[in-house]
């Protein structure tokens, strides 16, 4: 067998015992027998956690050569002391263990810092490491130090990857469950429903602030936290007419990428995409409907353009939609409101019949569809800013 999978394995249920799937296996009993046999009864005096930061973009064949790189790098830069149960677990992080030897804590974390130089030099790969200290000999602790590896690693979504972190509690402490949560989903939601891609940018780093910025949270937490808000948003997206069957098929992805990324940096990634996507998704649903609506509009407008009947609420009765959204709906697609367009087409027609002098204005006024000279007038000199008398003096007598 592989010793350095093995030794995967076991980080992966020191770290993540909760998220174990082998309902078989015996955590406490296994790492009883590491202390055992691999440190022969010590402590080790530190743990590390090194991320491969671009993990998901490389091929499988890529992951194996980079994996390798590192590991060559940790082998000729690291004693056999200081690289103990070397291992590659839960996708994309490499952990170990190690005795300081004659090393202070500055020391070592000086020596990482060179370590982690060379990789970027030699391996031309971006990697960020994560290390804690035992607090004290004893298993607890160094089941902890294992976890705040991770945490410190996880510093990367905040201050940037490729870079060294060393666990510190005044600044890395794990927070609870957030309150906020459910305002969190809610705001994901609108957006989502909203169609407007203008404003992901602006919601998704309230969001991301929130969960991967401010604070940590344990993955026990954030997964359901992460899908339940995924959830949240493709229901939006169905409700405003998205193809469900589309919906599904890019959650479903997105929540089981989430159920079993480790990397907080690709989870931040999968939120943003959801919530980029499914709002695209109903923009496009929106713009393809406000369309369709509006032609439609336009073409009841000049079949009854001459009706004294023909208004906003006449167009929306007929199509069975709210006034409002029409309104809307129309003025984005054709840049003027429904009567203002009707307007402009009247006044267009009856600017027209003006220069026929057989016809006189009240003729022309109620012809085109105006209730009353009156209105007829004001309208005429708004769009045109000239009466309807003026226009016809000028226009016949000039022509």
């Amino acid at each position: 067998m592989d010793v350095s999978l093995w030794n995967g394995v076991f980080w992966n249920h020191m770290v993540y015992p909760e998220l174990s799937s082998d309902d078989t296996y015996d955590p406490t009993l296994t790492v009883s027998g590491v202390h055992k046999e691999a440190l022969g009864g010590r402590f080790p005096d530190y743990v590390i956690c090194l991320c491969l930061d671009d993990y998901h973009t490389l091929s499988p064949d890529e992951r194996r050569s980079a994996l390798e790189a590192v590991k060559d790098v940790i082998s000729s830069r690291l004693q056999p002391s200081q690289r103990i149960l070397l291992g590659f677990a839960h996708a994309n992080s490499l952990y170990w263990c190690g005795m300081l030897g004659g090393m202070s804590q500055p020391e070592l974390i000086e020596h990482i810092k060179s370590l982690h130089k060379q990789i970027n030099e030699s391996a031309s790969l971006s990697v960020t490491i994560g290390l804690a200290f035992l607090a004290d000999e004893s298993m607890q602790a160094w089941r902890l130090a294992s976890q705040l590896a991770v945490v410190a690693q996880r510093s990367k979504v905040r201050l940037g990857s490729n870079q060294v972190f060393v666990y510190d509690e005044k600044t890395m402490s794990p927070s609870p469950f957030l309150a906020t949560y459910w305002r969190l989903g809610n705001s994901l939601y609108r957006l989502v429903r909203s169609g407007d891609k203008s404003q992901v940018g602006n919601v998704m780093y309230d969001v991301s602030h929130t969960l991967f910025t401010s604070s940590y949270l344990g993955l026990i937490y954030l997964r359901p936290i992460l899908q339940s808000m995924v959830i949240l948003m493709a229901q939006g997206a169905i409700e405003v007419g998205v193809e469900s069957t589309e919906v599904a098929r890019d959650s479903e992805r997105c929540l089981s990428e989430i159920s079993t990324t480790y990397d907080y940096s690709r989870l931040k990634e999968l939120l943003e995409e959801a919530a980029a996507g499914f709002t695209a998704k109903v923009h496009a649903r929106f713009h393809s409907s406000v369309n369709q609506l509006s032609c439609i509009a336009d073409s009841l407008i000049k079949d009854n353009l001459y009706d004294p009947e023909l208004s906003l609420h006449y167009l929306a009765r007929k199509l069975g939609v709210n006034a409002s959204y029409l309104s809307r709906a129309f003025k984005k697609a054709m840049g003027a409101g429904v009567v203002e367009h009707i307007n402009r087409l009247r006044i267009d027609e009856a600017k027209r019949l003006l220069l026929d002098n057989n016809l006189s204005i009240t003729d022309i006024a109620f012809r085109v569809g105006f209730g009353s000279v009156q209105h007829f007038g004001r309208v005429f000199r708004a769009i045109e800013c000239t009466s309807p008398s003026e226009y016809r003096s000028k226009h016949v007598h000039s022509g």
